[in-house]
């Protein structure tokens, strides 16, 4: 089956709570959210979410357990979460930043985090914004793409890294731990 059109990124998610995940894409032309379930229900999830310069975020940023549809200002790092019918605009991030949502402190909530493409520092906010997690944190270096995920298996999102010039990879966790150093793959 077809979903989607040419200027659509693919974003993956349960968005509806019906099943595990629906086929969703997000249109950056006109910050169109657009998604299918699989039980054939079609609906437009948001409208007018992000745009041009903005690229989608997702993550589980309430305790309802779905995602909610999120977008992230390249240029200023300002993030815009849509959750409840509520739409919330705060910065954690700077024109260098890429975003790597996710739940770096293990309590099934998406947490805010960036990683400086020039620097290879990561800046975490923890979900309710009260508390940093990690403040310039250096895992990474100019060139690496970060590829953020609970790699050692405790409920918490890891520090990785992939050097995509010598197919290397660096993971580490949050508390310090080494999991993975210049594995190549």
């Amino acid at each position: 089956a077809s979903w989607g059109f040419l200027s659509c990124l693919p974003v993956s998610g349960n968005y509806g709570g019906t099943y595990p995940c629906d086929f969703t894409v997000y249109d950056e032309e006109n910050g169109q959210w657009y998604s299918y379930a699989l039980d054939g229900a079609w609906s437009t999830n948001v409208q007018h979410l992000g745009g041009q310069g903005y690229m989608p975020v997702t993550g589980v940023y309430t305790p309802s357990g779905m995602e909610n549809p999120s977008v992230y200002q390249r240029l200023t790092g300002n993030w815009i979460l849509y959750t409840n019918g509520i739409t919330t605009l705060f910065n954690w991030g700077f024109s260098t930043a890429v975003p790597v949502p996710g739940d770096y402190n293990n309590d099934n909530l998406s947490d805010f985090a960036v990683f400086d493409r020039l620097t290879g520092n990561w800046y975490i906010l923890s979900n309710n914004r009260n508390t940093v997690l990690a403040w310039g944190l250096n895992w990474g270096y100019a060139g690496c793409v970060p590829v953020a995920g609970d790699y050692d298996n405790d409920g918490a999102y890891d520090l990785a890294v992939y050097d995509p010039n010598t197919a290397k990879w660096y993971i580490r966790s949050l508390s310090g731990a080494v999991i993975l150093w210049g594995a190549n793959w």
